[in-house]
């Protein structure tokens, strides 16, 4: 068939209505023929007329029908139902589009003999694009974050309005206003028409202790939206002190695990009760700072109490920041007893804080992105999941929630917040990260300049590669947050083939012995009926040591489809690799990873019994296979305990029982089971 085209009379989501298939044939169409026409999966064809309100070039009566997604149409002509070389053409009606708006998918025409058998056909008739619908009063949605913030003019909460049609799908270039009823609030221009998401914000501010109900109107299809907003303004308890009567003093914040040392200004207190909200607000001249813990969150008669932190000199000397980070605007919030004691502890509800950067203050090059908000925990500083908007006139507003008082600072992450140089194509490489502890993986990697695949970090206490994939679910990733200073393994995008990530240690340099280049660790994705020793067979490898890199064990050895196994290197026994050690990196893991002595290993690099400790981030000489050949797997025999099988090899029984995950107080082995032997000394 050519000319081909299925085209609705509309082209919006959930809209009924007829249908033009138009085509031309090739061969004649017999009387007892049939035109087949298939329509994507989510077109709703079960209202479809039984007769065809118009058609041309086709002979006869039509009588239509549809089953699933394919309409079958018949004739009763008792000549050719359409000629040779015809362009002909079928109307049908009561046809549902697709509810979500997008590419509704490829159509199919066909025409058949009464048998079905294909005379003429179109596999890939172009697709139409589904489009939102007008914009529903009922459905559309009015939200603000936050809903309630302090009425002094400037602290601002963000409304936002989505509008939705009919089937839910966000409705875009539509005008859309605001309105605060009788309230007294202030409300910034719209941001623009609805955008692909449907979304118009606005920036609302007062001066008034009120609440406002805000309501909004699509002026361009829905009307006044059903849902409307409440953002509550609460009064300034204490105004900060203008600049010209501002103290200075020093004080010293508490915690868990040790004490600092701060210069603060324009300190701003209140009397806790158990019947209102306790808020306090300060500033450092030119940053606004609001805590406000509800009712009964603090101790009664205690006092909340909150200073601008102004010589950051000194607050380093105790506190450092992550190399690099600079620190926007910092402060120290305190709940003091009767005698002036600060109250350590969590909170036993959250208290809210809240301020707004002027964009006078607002470093070169800063983001959402690149923001963080960080408490100090008497060890390092950690990230505090906050909300960051950045307003018409260049300000930012940062919200939180925080479960604890201590010191607080807004920081803007380096621009390189990466130790390390990212391989150019298909490899692996060691970086640290320089940024704040507790750094979210995905806005961690947005600060690296060029793409990865993957990224694994070694656990310590378990010895177990954790793992985060860019494109993979929150709940597929084991890794979420970055500690600072920790090292990490990436795997860049091979341009050449596809290279499958490998939680395996990476090699950042390789020496060679001859001049050989080593290769990288392998890996390979496991399909369904696929077992250890089918893929050892495919690529040639020893099934053991599969087992061995990937933390299979007996009795079953099982793999599951889809599982993600590291394979041995490639034998090449000449080749040594030098890498940067990790936390709970150990000669005997080493060893096994590589296939080689983990002696030699220790022996290489300067490492001494008993403990052979290696440090993170010390560079390590693996020696090659050749000069250091490395463990063998053995398998239990009747009779056999670990004592014998260790003095039949000369070996150490504990250290087969380390290796083998064998474990006591009974050691107990049994005939068949696979054992890892390390090599003697």
């Amino acid at each position: 068939l050519s000319s081909t085209n299925v085209q609705p009379a509309s082209l919006v989501a959930g809209a009924t209505g007829n249908v033009v298939v138009d085509f031309t044939t090739v061969d004649a169409l017999p009387a007892t023929g049939k035109i087949k026409v298939t329509f994507p999966t989510g077109f709703d064809l079960t209202g479809i007329g039984a007769t065809a309100p118009a058609q041309t070039a086709i002979a006869g009566v039509l009588t239509v029908a549809a089953t699933g997604q394919v309409v079958t149409i018949t004739s009763s002509s008792g000549t050719d139902i359409i000629a040779v070389t015809t362009a002909a053409s079928v109307t049908l009606s009561g046809i549902k589009n697709p509810t979500t708006a997008g590419s509704g998918g490829t159509y199919a025409i066909q025409t058949t003999q009464s048998t079905d058998t294909v005379i003429n056909t179109d596999a890939t008739v172009a697709a139409d694009t589904i489009v939102a619908g007008a914009a529903t009063a009922g459905n559309s949605t009015v939200t603000a974050s936050p809903t309630s913030v302090t009425a002094n003019g400037s602290t601002s909460s963000t409304v936002t309005v989505t509008l939705k049609d009919a089937n839910n799908n966000p409705v875009s270039g539509s005008t859309v206003t605001l309105a605060d009823g009788a309230a007294s609030s202030s409300i910034s221009a719209a941001s623009g028409v609805s955008g692909s998401g449907g979304v118009v914000t606005f920036t609302v501010t007062n001066t008034t202790t009120e609440t406002a109900t805000y309501t909004a109107t699509d002026a361009t299809d829905a009307g006044v939206i059903t849902q409307t907003v409440d953002v509550t303004f609460t009064a300034v308890v204490v105004s900060a002190p203008s600049p010209s009567t501002t103290t200075t003093e020093t004080t010293t914040t508490t915690t868990e695990t040790g004490d600092v040392t701060v210069v603060v200004e324009n300190t701003e207190t209140t009397e806790v009760t158990t019947t209102d909200d306790s808020t306090v607000t300060t500033t450092d001249g030119s940053t606004t700072v609001e805590v406000s813990v509800p009712a009964g969150g603090l101790e009664e008669g205690s006092t909340l109490e909150v200073s601008a932190i102004v010589d950051i000199e000194q607050l380093v000397v105790d506190a450092p920041p992550p190399l690099n980070v600079d620190l926007v605007v910092s402060f120290q919030i305190r709940n003091l007893d009767a005698s002036g004691t600060a109250i350590t502890g969590d909170l036993a509800q959250p208290a809210t804080l809240s301020f707004e950067v002027p964009a006078s203050a607002v470093p070169a090059g800063a983001t959402d992105g690149n923001l963080v908000l960080a408490f100090w925990n008497g060890t390092e500083w950690v990230v505090v999941e906050a909300s960051f908007v950045t307003n018409a006139d260049g300000s930012i507003t940062v919200s939180a929630e925080i479960g604890h008082f201590t010191l607080f600072s807004l920081m803007k992450q380096p621009d390189s917040a990466f130790s390390g140089t990212l391989p150019q194509s298909g490899g692996f490489a060691s970086l640290r990260w320089l940024g704040v502890a507790g750094t979210n993986v995905a806005a961690a990697i947005a600060l690296l300049d060029g793409e990865i695949e993957a990224l694994f970090r070694l656990e310590a206490s378990s010895g177990k590669w954790l793992v985060y994939f860019p494109d993979a679910p929150d709940f597929a990733n084991s890794i979420t947050t970055l500690g600072n200073g920790q090292i990490v393994t990436v795997l860049t995008p091979d341009t050449a083939t596809e290279v499958a990530p490998a939680p395996a240690p990476a090699p950042t340099t390789t020496v060679t012995t001859p001049d050989t280049t080593p290769t990288a660790l392998r890996t390979v994705t496991v399909q369904a009926g696929d077992t250890l020793i089918a893929i050892a067979e495919r690529f040639g490898v020893e099934w053991k040591q599969i087992a061995a890199l990937n933390g299979i064990v007996a009795p079953g050895y099982v793999v599951e489809s889809g599982q993600l196994l590291t394979l041995p290197s490639p034998d090449d026994p000449n080749v040594r690799y030098t890498l940067l050690a990790r936390d709970g990196d150990s000669i005997s893991a080493l060893g096994l990873l590589f296939g080689v002595d983990r002696f030699a290993i220790a022996d290489l690099n300067g490492l001494f019994a008993p403990d052979y400790i290696i440090r993170r981030g010390q560079l390590l000489t693996i020696p090659s296979p050749a000069e250091a050949p490395g463990p063998q797997w053995v398998t239990v025999r009747a009779g056999d305990s670990l004592f014998s099988i260790a003095d039949s090899l000369g070996v150490n029984w504990p250290d087969i029982a380390e290796l083998s995950g064998v474990s006591g107080p009974n050691y107990v082995i049994w005939t068949g089971q696979t054992l890892i032997v390390p090599s003697s000394k």
